[in-house]
């Protein structure tokens, strides 16, 4: 008897460290993002990733998406609300997603015309299904806001530590280069 009430609490207090783990470390994913501090994101994206596009190709690409000579992308909140999912255990990785409403501006530095907005707006309705996009005058850029989500993994390439990587069911390319159909369906993700 006592060895079964040693194993449930090593147990509840192993899931209780990685729970909190997991909050912990996507906080501080979150934050290397709305900072732009785009290394330290990449010292918290899945491995895998860079299987695909390097490492010093997707730091480019952020620091060039971010800010360059036509616009800014700044997120707006400095404290999200994150859900969690419950932990999974799939093919010898822990997976978590967790979901947040996220915001963030696009400011352009030269004044758009009618038709830009139009065509920018049209373009931000279609690639970004399931977000609000708003045009603000005053600020000369796009406001979009809506859920987003990141799905966390822990595994062997991890050494068990929390990982993640975005995911976006409209762009979802990416994560089923690196996992399987089936990883999708039991996570609940479209």
């Amino acid at each position: 008897m006592k060895l079964i009430i040693t194993f449930l609490l090593i147990s509840t207090l192993s899931f209780a460290q990685s729970v909190e783990a997991l909050k912990s470390e996507s906080k501080k994913m979150y934050d290397a993002s709305y900072n732009m501090d785009f290394e330290k994101v990449l010292d918290y994206t899945y491995p895998k990733i860079f299987d695909i596009v390097s490492k010093d190709v997707l730091l480019q690409g952020m620091d060039q998406a971010f800010q360059n000579d036509v616009l800014r992308i700044r997120l707006v909140f400095p404290e999200p609300k994150f859900s969690y999912s419950e932990l999974k255990k799939i093919e010898d990785r822990t997976f978590c997603v967790i979901r947040y409403n996220s915001a963030m501006r696009i400011i352009f530095e030269e004044p758009l015309s009618a038709e830009q907005i139009t065509e920018m707006t049209n373009s931000f309705n279609e690639n970004m299904k399931n977000k609000k996009v708003t045009f603000e005058k005053s600020r000369n850029g796009f406001y979009v806001e809506g859920e987003e989500i990141m799905i966390a993994v822990a595994d062997e390439l991890t050494n068990s530590e929390w990982k993640f990587i975005n995911y976006d069911s409209n762009q979802s390319r990416i994560f089923q280069m690196i996992f399987n159909e089936s990883i999708k369906k039991e996570l609940g993700l479209n």
